[in-house]
């Protein structure tokens, strides 16, 4: 179970307290804490100060965990598209962090940072980070010893849950720059890389537009067009003798604007 840190946001989540409902189980119970609007590590950030993927997205306002039995760490964030964080709204009884986050496509939204619109993109992107501490060698080194680095998407945009797994895999023919890393299905599908990682980070910001072709609660008939949904998005890290090193579980509320209301 995640045990979150006391900190002053978790007094804003305390009163938002609700019962797991998307994931069949709390997990597993060792997960390091979630610490809440903390920072990307040192080797994650580059020279701009910036994350290594854009320069224009800070390294703050991360979920994170730090592994207690590796110097592993890993972040997750959600935000408008090209725009601020999305700062969580709730927390389940398991520790999985609740967000909110607007339906429909990328449009212009001055009051959360976004200045142009993208009508092929959702209006909401999740970042995320796997940083390796110089003692565990590089990311090729940890993957190659068996340990797992996976990130779980949901595609049933339903109350149920469906995952694609995808795995971190080093593959420098089909990721030539950065950390070489690529996210891939047990069958050998890349849906995407990082960008701008290195040795031993690898980091990116991901949109659902990329893979809305297999959305759908019916899987027969996928297809997503940005609407009001209920996603998970689970980023762990796990040794190669199934020990789980860190676990973040988000559950993302894709909630359409209120109805404007006409005045007389």
């Amino acid at each position: 179970m995640v045990n979150l840190r006391t900190t002053a946001s978790l007094l804003a989540l305390a009163a938002l307290f609700v019962p797991s409902l998307a994931f069949a189980d709390c997990g597993d119970d060792n997960t390091p804490d979630t610490a809440l609007n903390a920072t990307v590590g040192a080797a994650g950030v580059g020279a701009n100060g910036a994350v290594l993927f854009g320069s224009g997205n800070p390294p703050t306002g991360f979920l994170q965990q730090e592994a207690d039995r590796a110097p592993l760490e890993l972040d997750l964030s959600l935000i408008h598209r090209t725009g601020n964080t999305i700062q969580p709204s709730g927390v389940t009884s398991c520790g999985e962090i609740i967000y909110t986050v607007p339906a429909g496509p990328q449009v212009v939204d001055p009051a959360n940072g976004v200045s142009a619109q993208n009508p092929a993109r959702a209006a909401w992107n999740f970042n995320y980070a796997a940083l390796l501490g110089a003692s565990a060698g590089t990311l090729q080194q940890f993957l190659a010893s068996g340990n797992k680095l996976e990130i779980k998407i949901d595609l049933d945009p339903g109350p149920g849950v469906r995952n694609l797994t995808l795995h971190a895999v080093f593959d420098p023919a089909h990721n030539p720059a950065g950390s070489h890393i690529v996210w891939q299905s047990a069958q050998g599908t890349i849906l995407f890389g990082d960008d701008g990682g290195t040795t031993q980070a690898t980091e990116n910001s991901e949109n659902d537009a990329f893979w809305r072709g297999l959305i759908g609660s019916d899987p027969n008939h996928p297809g997503y067009d940005f609407g009001p949904a209920v996603f998970n998005i689970e980023l762990t890290a796990e040794t190669r003798n199934g020990h789980t090193l860190a676990d973040i579980r988000t559950i993302i509320n894709v909630v359409a604007a209120p109805a404007a209301t006409a005045s007389n």
